[in-house]
């Protein structure tokens, strides 16, 4: 596990009350350093919730939040309410919606009609995985703030999940874990070798769904995952950047170039290895960068699909309280500068113009395609103007693609 500081570490009372929580909270707090340590019962947790703003830090990137500020962290427990009592709930304690209680913050949904409607954009509608919100990793342009909220009844979480899985068989593939970076906190935490080996269930019985579970990560911290009997029904896929967004932007994770030494540990034990280029920021001579870094994955790995993507999901402002402006190209750097100077407060998912992703994808395309004709490219949440651009090289359609996360997205099917 990372060694993680935190300004304050809040218990909640119903986590101390359960021994499996206790017990892995017990493994976890060797490794955090905190100024101080409380059990909360729910009625203070609203009230800090309320007072710290816990609630008001949506829109807020990271790089705003976390520059002179330490982690808060939670340790918590699902609770799995009925509809009835999770209005009691929110009734009596309002400012606890990001917290999970109920146990329906454990999934949520990907609405990929939603998407096209809003922005004329494609994704896949699917079901994805939570365990946690927030993260170790502080990247600039990232929207969890300084806030780790963590659920420790892993246990139920994955019998839940076993139901919730074999209910919807119209889905393959579930994301583990978008709101935050499990990895960070393993082997410790445990939630590697709970969920792998609960989906490893699916394979060993050929009545059973055909499932996938899919972590999402930047951590090279894989050496608990080397030896878990996952069967092949577990991919890892990587975020990857270019030194100059690895090293100034993306500060609290590892280096790309150890994530890529890890994804290659990865395949050698049997998983199936994909990326992500995403966020692309691009950054002065993203080019070479981007091109150096293309040509290391495919030195070392043979994944099966990299997806890839721009900077966005922020308006010019929120850039540029996230990120120093200098570190990016001219042409991406005078169009955050024209927005600013307009007023522009536009926090959609498309910062720049079609014409600059245009750029960045398509060059990144090419070079993929210089090592691999095989591999499987994707893009991710783009407009319908954008795949009529870039879809012919990529050999796929919006209609119907592959990508790291789409719910039929899985080995052998791409």
């Amino acid at each position: 596990m990372y060694e993680i500081e935190a300004e304050q570490v809040y218990i909640a009372e119903r986590a101390q009350a359960d021994p499996l929580c206790v017990a892995r909270m017990e493994r976890m707090l060797p490794f955090i350093r905190a100024d101080r340590v409380e059990v909360v019962s729910d009625a203070r947790l609203n009230d800090l919730a309320a007072e710290r703003g816990w609630q008001r830090t949506a829109g807020r990137r990271t790089g705003e939040l976390r520059r002179n500020r330490k982690l808060t962290i939670v340790l918590n427990r699902f609770e799995w309410l009925d509809s009835e009592s999770w209005w009691r709930r929110g009734e009596r304690f309002p400012a606890l919606t990001r917290f999970m209680l109920d146990g329906n913050g454990a999934w949520t949904l990907r609405e990929g009609d939603r998407f096209a409607e809003t922005m004329g954009s494609v994704c896949r509608r699917a079901w994805e995985m939570h365990c946690a919100y927030g993260c170790a990793h502080a990247c600039a342009y990232c929207h969890v703030g300084d806030l780790l909220n963590i659920m420790l009844n892993l246990e139920e979480l994955a019998d839940r999940v076993e139901r919730f899985v074999g209910e919807r068989p119209g889905q393959q593939l579930y994301k583990f874990d978008n709101y935050t970076d499990t990895i960070c906190f393993e082997p410790e935490y445990g939630a590697s070798a709970v969920m792998v080996e609960r989906f490893a269930r699916f394979a060993a019985d050929v009545t059973g769904p055909e499932a996938y579970l899919m972590l999402y990560t930047k951590s090279d911290n894989v050496a608990h995952l080397l030896d878990l009997d996952h069967r092949g029904r577990t991919i890892v896929n990587w975020s990857l950047s270019g030194q100059t967004q690895s090293a100034l932007i993306e500060r609290g994770a590892p280096p790309s170039g150890a994530r890529i030494a890890a994804a290659r540990q990865c395949q050698q034990a049997g998983y199936t290895v994909r990326f992500r280029l995403s966020p692309i920021v691009p950054v002065v001579d993203w080019r070479e960068e981007n091109r150096r870094l293309i040509e290391r994955i495919f030195e070392h790995v043979r994944p099966d699909s990299v997806t890839i993507d721009v900077l966005g999901w922020m308006s010019a402002r929120g850039l540029r309280g996230s990120i120093d402006l200098s570190l990016l190209d001219g042409a991406f750097r005078e169009e955050v500068e024209a927005k600013l100077s307009a007023g522009d407060e536009d926090g959609g998912k498309y910062t720049f113009s079609h014409e600059r992703r245009a750029e960045v994808m398509g060059f990144v395309v090419e070079e993929i395609r210089r090592h691999s004709r095989d591999v499987v490219i994707a893009l991710c949440n783009e407009t319908f103007a954008m795949w009529e651009t870039l879809g012919p090289r990529l050999g796929q359609d919006p209609s119907d693609y592959h990508c790291c996360c789409g719910p039929h997205s899985v080995p052998g099917r791409m």
